[in-house]
Order: C-alpha cells, then structure tokens, then sequence
C-alpha cells in the first residue's frame, strides 16, 4: 500500500504485467533459501553483466512487490539484496540498471522505515535519494518526494547543531 501520506508508488515499482512473489524458504518452489529470489539457487555463482542486471531487476520488482502487499520483512530484504548487487557492480548492463533504480530503492525503504517508525533509517534513505551518489541521479520528482519525506520525518527527529570554535568558544 502506498505510505500514510497518500503517495503513489514510483513508476518502476508499479506491477508489470508479470508480477514477481516474494521468495520462501521452500526448496520445492524455487526459494532454496532466505536470499534467493524465485527461480533463482542460493548456491549460484555470482553472475555478471545481462544476468546481474536480471538479478538486480528481480530482487527490485520482488521488493517493490512486498511494499504493495504491506511485507515489510520481505521488502527490506530483498531492497537490501538489489542494493548489494548494486555495489558489487561497477559497468555494463547491471551498473546501469543500478544507476536507473537506486533513487527508487531509496524511496521504497524510506517508506517502509518511516512506516515502522525507524525514523533515522527512514531519514537516511530519503537523504541518499535527495543526493544521489555516482551514477544514480534521481529525477526531479524523485528528488522532490524525497525531500518532502524528509521535511515529515524532522518533526519524529531532533537536530544536533555543532557549531565552531571561533577563538576559543562556541
């Protein structure tokens, strides 16, 4: 479900017309373990190039999947496991779709921290959305939906303000 505030979900996590399920820890459909997604062994080697950039795409839609259907365990899961290949991958195809989803990762996370009342992990997916880092830039939307985000959360958190030493006081 979309969060308290009515916002909608980001275009990539909407349902596509083959909608991704949450993997299980049954080995009889395809969920070997916690980590696999479906169709997927947990015992693969690590792939690259098309086939990350697969991984990373269905470890996001399956993610994204969990958020609609108020999983939140499953969302933060396999969010996490789309944002870890993510890190393993520096060119080609997977780096690109990394690129492309990471703003809409970070919204979807800080949605369902804010969701929990993880109020400073809710905060620091929405910061790493509003700066983006490498190649993945949010879009304007992206960046404004973010910030919106953060100006709600301020209110469930406080503010240090550190100020410097200007001969010798604060």
């Amino acid at each position: 479900p979309p969060s308290q505030a009515g916002e909608a979900l980001p275009a990539a996590a909407r349902p596509g017309p083959e909608p991704q399920t949450p993997p299980t820890n049954n080995p009889t459909d395809g969920g070997a373990a916690e980590d696999a997604l479906p169709g997927e062994a947990a015992e693969a080697a690590e792939p690259s190039g098309e086939a990350a950039a697969e991984q990373v795409e269905r470890a996001f839609h399956a993610g994204a999947q969990a958020v609609r259907q108020g999983d939140a365990a499953s969302s933060v899961r396999l969010l996490s496991r789309a944002r870890l290949l993510c890190a393993r991958e520096r060119d080609g195809a997977a780096a690109e779709a990394c690129a492309r989803l990471a703003p809409e990762i970070g919204t979807l996370l800080g949605r369902v921290f804010a969701q929990q009342k993880r109020w400073p992990e809710a905060m620091t997916e929405y910061q790493k959305v509003v700066h983006g880092s490498g190649r993945a830039r949010p879009s304007a939307q992206q960046r404004a939906e973010a910030q919106r985000a953060i100006v709600r959360l301020g209110l469930n958190l406080g503010q240090v303000v550190i100020r410097r030493r200007q001969n010798g006081v604060c």
